[in-house]
C-alpha cells in the first residue's frame, strides 16, 4: 500500500507536469550539494523548478499522462534522476541549464517533454540556442 507521502507527491508531480510549458529530465550525480543549491536559483530564476524526482514516481505520472509510458521514457527513467518543470518559460530554462552545465558539465541531459511531444538530449540543447 502507497504512503501518504508518495500519494501527496504523485498528485503535486501530476499537476505540475500537466501545467508545464516544458520538463526536462536529468542525471544529476556527481552534483555536489554547493552546485545543486546553484543550479536550483539559477531555474528558479527563469520561472521554473529543478527537484529530485523518484522514477517510480514519474513512471506513473508519464504513464498517466501518455496512457502508456513510451519507450524513450522508460529508458531514461533509471539512476539518480532530476527533473526541471518550466511553468513560465521553457526556452529560458533549457538556457540556465545549458549555462550552467557548460561551466560544469553536469546535470547530464536524459530527455526533454514539450506539451506531448518527446524530445531527445540533442533536441533540448539545440532549445536552448534559440534566441
Amino acid at each position: 500500500m502507497p504512503s501518504q507521502k508518495n500519494i501527496d507527491s504523485l498528485a503535486q508531480l501530476t499537476d505540475s507536469i500537466a501545467s508545464a510549458k516544458a520538463v526536462i529530465i536529468t542525471n544529476y550525480a556527481g552534483l555536489s550539494v554547493k552546485d545543486q543549491t546553484e543550479l536550483r536559483s539559477k531555474i528558479a530564476a527563469t520561472g521554473a523548478v529543478f527537484s529530485v524526482a523518484k522514477n517510480t514516481l514519474l513512471r506513473k505520472v508519464f504513464t498517466n499522462s501518455f496512457k502508456s509510458l513510451p519507450e524513450a521514457l522508460d529508458t531514461v527513467l533509471n539512476g539518480p534522476t532530476a527533473i526541471i518543470i518550466a511553468q513560465k518559460d521553457a526556452v529560458a530554462s533549457t538556457k540556465a541549464l545549458a549555462a550552467f552545465t557548460k561551466d560544469h558539465e553536469l546535470p547530464g541531459i536524459k530527455l526533454g517533454l514539450m506539451v506531448d511531444k518527446i524530445l531527445s538530449a540533442d533536441e533540448v540543447i539545440a532549445l536552448s540556442k534559440l534566441p
